[in-house]
């Protein structure tokens, strides 16, 4: 799509600026009408979570009629879900993961987000998580959303985290954490589908 626009001086006589700007533009699809199928995914990223609730909706509206099915970028935060390690809520990823299915649109989620100070090594936000509690956390979450999600990354952008020594993270026990993230998310739903941590 092309569009041409101009502004006037204040005498109205001439353009002070005149200019072609273009933009792509996807034609309605239409909603997806199925979820968790073996068909091809059309995936969009999406930070949904960085948005009100009314403009999360449009969001997904958009993404729908556009024909979009799959959608990365609903994270569930460690330390949103897990503040403290006798708390446990899901409610806000629940109600955004719901109405995007609404639409047709299948999220994708993250099980670590960001650790809560209290699971992690050297204790601290942010920091390296405890592996057995990472596990333990891993498998109830993708246990909780069975038949809602079915593909994790395990974290994002890690390669700006291990850059900092000090949160305790290395190239080594990244592995050691893909690996007990591995573990929870089988035990918890043997169907759903890891991917690794993300690197900006």
């Amino acid at each position: 799509v092309y569009v041409d626009y101009g502004l006037k001086a204040e005498d109205g006589e001439r353009f002070a600026l005149a200019q072609t700007i273009s933009y792509g533009a996807m034609h309605p699809a239409g909603c997806y009408p199925r979820l968790f199928t073996d068909d091809f995914l059309f995936s969009i990223v999406c930070h949904a979570h960085f948005y009100p609730v009314e403009e999360q909706d449009v969001m997904f509206d958009y993404m729908g009629q556009a024909g979009i099915n799959h959608c990365r970028g609903m994270p569930a935060y460690f330390s949103q879900v897990m503040p403290t390690s006798n708390s446990w809520n899901l409610a806000v990823l629940l109600d955004r993961v719901e109405r995007a299915h609404r639409r047709g649109i299948e999220p994708q989620t993250t099980l670590l987000g960001v650790c809560p100070a209290w699971a992690a090594v050297p204790s601290g936000a942010k920091g390296y998580p405890r592996l057995d509690v990472m596990e333990g956390y891993s498998e109830r979450l993708v246990r909780a959303l069975k038949g809602k999600v079915r593909h994790f990354e395990t974290s994002n952008e890690m390669n700006l985290t291990i850059r900092h020594p000090k949160l305790g993270w290395t190239i080594e026990n990244f592995a050691d954490f893909e690996k007990a993230c591995y573990r929870g998310l089988k035990r918890g739903n043997p169907a759903a589908k890891m991917l690794s941590g993300e690197w900006g």
